[in-house]
């Protein structure tokens, strides 16, 4: 994982974008690598 998750815009569905903030959120190597990309 990198820090984002990728949607397609085309046919994106609201549980879609839910899913993905929610990885983000609740994921700690997204935060690990943010932090360690801004040092």
């Amino acid at each position: 994982a990198g820090f984002a998750v990728r949607l397609e815009i085309i046919g994106l569905k609201e549980e879609e974008i839910t899913n993905a903030i929610n990885t983000v959120l609740n994921n700690s190597s997204y935060k690990e690598k943010i932090q360690r990309l801004s040092t």
